[in-house]
This record gives C-alpha cells, sequence and structure tokens, in this order.
C-alpha cells in the first residue's frame, strides 16, 4: 500500500504547484502529516486556507475550504481520470488557476487515465500512518530536546518524512534527518541521518561505530537505522548520536 499512498500523494503535490508560487527548493510541494486525522496535508492553496488532504485510515481524498463542508473522495476503485475531473471540480473555487497533474520534479510513477485504485490492505495502511506518526514524534523530539528549528514535512517525490536544520550558520553546517521509505539502502523503512558543510556531505570515515544504525557511503553519506518497532526514545538517541559526532 506504500506505493498506492506514494502514487496517491502526487495529487496533493500537482495541487500545490498548480496553485502556489514555486519555491527554489520545491518546497510549495512538501506535505503535512497530520497525527490527530492521519492524514497528508497540503499547504494553504489559497488566501481562504483551502487544502487538499490524502487520509491514510479511509484512503481518500478530501477538499478543505474555510467557507463550505469538506467534500471527500474515496479513492478505491477509482480511475486516474475520474479523479482528475473531481479534482478539476474541487478546486474550480480557486479563481484565476487551474488544477494541472504537473510536478517539477520527474514522477515516481507514470500512469494513464485508465489506471484504477485499489485499498487492497486496511491493515498495512494502518501500520503506514503509525509509521509515519511516530517519525513525526521522534523528529520534532528530537529537534525540540536539542532547539534545532525546521519544518517536518514529507517530500513527495521520494516520500520521506525529513527535517533540515543549520548548526552552525558562519561554516553552513547543517544535518538532514528524516524517515526513509524501502530503497536500495534498506528493504524495509529506515531512518537516516546526514550532515553537511555548505552543500556537501561530512566525509564519515571520520566518525567511530554506532550504538544503534550504521554508516553508509553508498550515494548517500550519513546514517541508517531501521524503522520497524524502534521506540520514539531509541530513535530521538539515534539522531543525538549523530549531532555529538557531527558537533564533535
Amino acid at each position: 500500500m506504500e506505493k498506492n499512498m506514494h502514487l496517491a500523494a502526487q495529487y496533493l503535490a500537482a495541487a500545490a504547484n498548480s496553485f502556489l508560487a514555486h519555491r527554489p527548493d520545491d518546497s510549495q510541494a512538501n506535505l503535512e502529516f497530520d497525527l490527530q486525522n492521519q492524514r497528508l496535508n497540503t499547504r494553504a492553496l489559497d488566501e481562504k486556507g483551502t487544502f487538499l488532504s490524502l487520509c491514510y485510515q479511509s484512503y481518500s481524498l478530501g477538499w478543505h475550504s474555510p467557507d463550505q463542508e469538506t467534500k471527500n473522495l474515496s479513492l478505491d476503485k477509482q480511475s486516474h481520470k475520474a479523479v482528475l475531473e473531481w479534482l478539476q471540480k474541487m478546486s474550480a473555487t480557486i479563481p484565476g488557476k487551474k488544477y494541472s497533474f504537473e510536478v517539477t520534479y520527474e514522477k515516481p510513477f507514470d500512469i494513464g487515465e485508465d489506471y484504477v485504485h485499489q485499498l487492497t490492505d486496511i491493515e498495512a495502511l494502518k501500520k503506514l500512518a503509525m509509521l509515519r506518526a511516530r517519525a513525526q514524534e521522534i523528529i520534532t523530539g528530537f529537534l525540540k530536546k536539542n532547539k534545532l528549528k525546521s519544518e517536518v514535512k514529507v517530500w513527495p517525490h521520494h516520500f520521506d518524512t525529513g527535517a533540515f536544520a543549520v548548526l552552525e550558520t558562519d561554516t553552513g553546517l547543517s544535518i538532514g534527518i528524516g524517515l526513509a521509505i524501502p530503497d536500495t539502502l534498506s528493504e524495509d523503512f529506515y531512518y537516516y541521518a546526514s550532515a553537511y558543510l555548505g552543500e556537501g556531505a561530512i566525509d564519515i570515515s571520520q566518525f567511530g561505530n554506532l550504538s544503534n544504525g550504521r554508516w553508509v557511503n553508498d550515494g548517500f553519506i550519513g546514517a541508517i537505522l531501521p524503522a520497524n518497532d524502534l521506540s520514539v526514545n531509541d530513535g530521538i538517541l539515534f539522531f543525538d548520536e549523530i549531532l555529538r559526532a557531527v558537533n564533535h
């Protein structure tokens, strides 16, 4: 179901790109994980605060506007074409612009109008929501504990929950942390951390072994730790250890 949600998140990214000004880092398209409602939300798409959501519990899109009742569309058994038609109808309330299914990066999935969304495993969705919620708690807990400032957002391209904090403004020392979906580095969800001086990743060969997780230098330069069954406290301690190494 993670692929299904990743694909569906592109509708939200496209909404942001349709109605919001482009930012150099594409952050206009990143998403907020709403802990209370177990859903992904776009940024406000207009001055009224209208936004589009993707709910994990119901596998549905939601169009939220302060001046009207929320409209929902279950994605199960909906064709891509039907979803686009619904989005264009909903977004007609925003004057001057039109919804277009376009993003500023290469789409992770290429689908046609006849593609049909399928809800195949509701329990898998619940687990995915739990992973997102725990990641939100771990990352925000780490930032608060260490007095670091960053948004915590889901990036629709790689579908990671991430944060980026500057540690030293004069040297450009910074740290990027987050939860990543399975990829070439891991068959399961994992937490990652990487430090930078300016735009370049810091050499990790100077660092000793980690108490939990491991250093990697394979395209991605940094540290990773399996996310399944990881407690909030242990997740924060993992990021703490990376921060100590970087600040040493």
